[in-house]
């Protein structure tokens, strides 16, 4: 009777530390499975596969997240999102992906990614992923730029009230984390100015074309540009 009762007992320590190890991943995400989210973490390569290191809970989740670091299979749901995994690996990413409970011994859920892009937190020293960089600023306003797959677009505007919009595909054109002030030249000692710059930086994905753009309503202090002003350049990848 006795090794009957230590069965039963042994049976359910078992259950309770094989919930605990995809728990909280799976209640992170289990009300809606198949909704694409945002994922913020590392990626690393592992043999002929990439893993997802970072906390088990999408960002902007609206929930509590486990306090633990989760690793999760990254499988690509596309062309573009398996060449992006190769060239972010190593680096923080960006994911567009959808939650799968599918695990094993190492893996504690699988991200099926649609969407992979090299991140970096503003205001924070990060390499930049390999291929040339291409500089442009306002004079370069209604142009065309081509670049390769992996190339950088770096795009510095003369006025910190230009607000850059998000690119028309960012399977083609991603931008790299938010715009990053810098300052400017003779600036005058009164707030709200403008006076200085801000960099956004792209990093070109799939071949195709997009527009990268940016927009501004205040140009100068408490002085409104009449009309709003704007900025666009047309990328194409091959």
């Amino acid at each position: 009777m006795r090794n009957v009762r230590f069965v039963k007992w042994a049976a359910v320590v078992a259950l309770t530390v094989s919930a605990l190890a995809v728990g909280p991943a799976d209640a992170a995400v289990r009300a809606k499975p198949s909704r694409t989210q945002t994922w913020i973490g590392r990626v690393e390569r592992h043999g002929g596969h990439f893993d997802y290191v970072g906390q088990p809970c999408p960002v902007a989740a609206g929930m509590l997240c486990a306090n633990y670091v989760a690793h999760y299979r990254i499988a690509a749901q596309n062309p573009a999102a398996a060449k992006a995994l190769r060239q972010v690996a190593g680096g923080q990413a960006r994911l567009r992906a959808r939650f799968s409970t599918a695990h094993d011994r190492t893996h504690q859920g699988t991200l099926l990614a649609t969407t992979v892009e090299a991140w970096c937190p503003p205001g924070a020293a990060c390499v930049p992923p390999p291929g040339r960089s291409v500089q442009v600023d306002e004079s370069a306003g209604g142009s065309d730029v081509t670049l390769a797959q992996g190339d950088r677009l770096q795009v510095t505007l003369h006025s910190t009230s230009w607000q850059f919009n998000p690119s028309s595909d960012p399977a083609v054109v991603a931008a790299d984390g938010g715009p990053r002030p810098g300052p400017g030249s003779n600036c005058p000692t009164f707030p709200g100015s403008g006076c200085g710059t801000v960099t956004q930086t792209y990093t070109a994905g799939k071949a195709g074309t997009a527009t990268v753009a940016a927009t501004r309503t205040t140009c100068g202090e408490a002085l409104a540009c009449s009309p709003p002003q704007h900025y666009a350049v047309t990328v194409h990848v091959h």
